[in-house]
């Protein structure tokens, strides 16, 4: 129609705060009900509850959320005209301090609780300095305490500085390249999810472990939020409009998926959940508009909650609590140790 006016994509107008925090709950509340459930299980309806609480919270992997928000607004900074060292030193500050944080709270309760021996008191101190960096290992000393893993989720966090670094490293060659060059990108990264998930099972244990720890398999989420990015004033308004339809059919077959078991191809997910899940979260982001939260504490949230699982099963608190009470506590603890995280440091190091 002539003279009508076209909407413009504004990229502050979206609610991707509240998505990375919905991402963050879901790891915590997932990674606590599947630990608890299979260690602690007791008969009745309860954990039965449980149980479909845990499988409707996995219907959305916290872990994709929170990778394909990062590519998303990676490539607002690569386009923005940031300079690239304000962009590792901003990327650092929100990483590293309350990481470090976290280190130092988890070293204090570690010998708190067992009082370790000289020689695994070493240990601990080179595993403080290992983890600092943000490579995450357990100590053979505390493999037989809490979970047996002393931060289970942490390894992520250099998978993450992994981007960044690419990023910082090609700045000026990644500003260069056409939308082209990333939809190219982007469909390579998907072949590259597909081949790790079929070369993982015969990998020796070291070279499992060194793919899991590498960027590789899941640059298919960073690349899907990137390109979101990148194309995001051609396809955001049909991406929306179409929101519904996609919400219905992904949520129909993730649930035909855990109930029949589909051998799909792809690592840590199938494929199919890679290419959808990313475009739901940022489509849905920008659909609920703007509602953006001044206080993160997703980031806290995610460093703390297996911690205080560790603590739980250290104490064998699952079997002499009430499960749901628990879980309701644990939430709580988790809340406020991510809100501690923020406004005690997080915030201070970013200056706001």
């Amino acid at each position: 129609m002539a003279g009508e006016k076209k909407s413009e994509f504004v990229f502050e107008n979206n609610s991707l705060d509240w998505c990375r925090l919905f991402a963050a709950v879901q790891i915590a509340v997932s990674h606590f009900l599947a630990l608890m459930l299979i260690s602690y299980q007791e008969p009745g309806m309860l954990d039965v509850r449980l149980w479909s609480v845990r499988k409707l919270f996995t219907v959305f992997p916290g872990l994709i959320l929170l990778f394909s928000i990062s590519g998303f607004l990676m490539g607002h900074s690569l386009e923005s005209g940031s300079d690239r060292k304000r962009f590792l030193r901003r990327r650092l500050l929100r990483v590293y301090p309350g990481l470090w944080a976290n280190v130092a709270v988890t070293a204090v309760l570690i010998v708190g609780i067992l009082r370790p021996s000289a020689e695994n008191l070493k240990s601990l101190i080179v595993w403080t300095g290992v983890q600092a960096v943000g490579v995450a290992y357990t100590p053979h000393f505390l493999e037989g305490l809490g979970t047996g893993s002393v931060n289970g989720t942490l390894w992520t966090i250099m998978v993450e500085m992994q981007f960044y670094l690419l990023l910082f490293l090609f700045w000026d060659f990644w500003r260069k390249r056409k939308r082209s060059f990333w939809l190219v990108c982007f469909c390579l990264s998907a072949a590259g999810n597909l081949l790790c998930g079929f070369v993982q099972a015969s990998l020796p244990s070291y070279a499992a472990l060194l793919l899991e720890r590498s960027c590789l398999p899941y640059l298919v989420w960073f690349l899907g939020g990137f390109c979101l990015y990148q194309y995001r004033e051609r396809i955001m308004g049909r991406l929306i409009r179409c929101l519904p339809a996609l919400w219905i059919f992904y949520v129909t077959y993730r649930v035909l998926w855990q109930k029949y078991a589909w051998p799909v191809a792809g690592y840590y997910e199938d494929i199919a959940v890679s290419l959808l899940l990313p475009c739901l979260t940022v489509g849905t982001a920008y659909a609920l508009g703007r509602h953006r939260r001044k206080n993160d504490i997703s980031y806290g949230i995610f460093l703390y909650h297996w911690l205080i699982i560790n603590v739980f099963f250290c104490y064998d608190l699952p079997a002499r609590v009430h499960h749901a009470v628990l879980l309701a506590v644990y939430c709580l603890l988790f809340c406020l140790f991510g809100s501690a995280s923020w406004f005690l440091l997080e915030r201070r190091a970013l200056g706001k």
